[in-house]
């Protein structure tokens, strides 16, 4: 088959948000580690 099911474009657009929120808290985070390490 060549066209995708529409149960399979909402996992791949859940796993792209997952992905991006992922890499959004982690970005968040090693900056807190960062600003705690230089106050400390």
């Amino acid at each position: 088959m060549s066209f995708t099911s529409p149960d399979r474009q909402v996992q791949l657009r859940t796993v792209v948000e997952f992905q991006v929120t992922k890499g959004r808290i982690i970005k968040i985070w090693a900056h807190t580690v960062c600003t705690i390490k230089l106050c400390s």
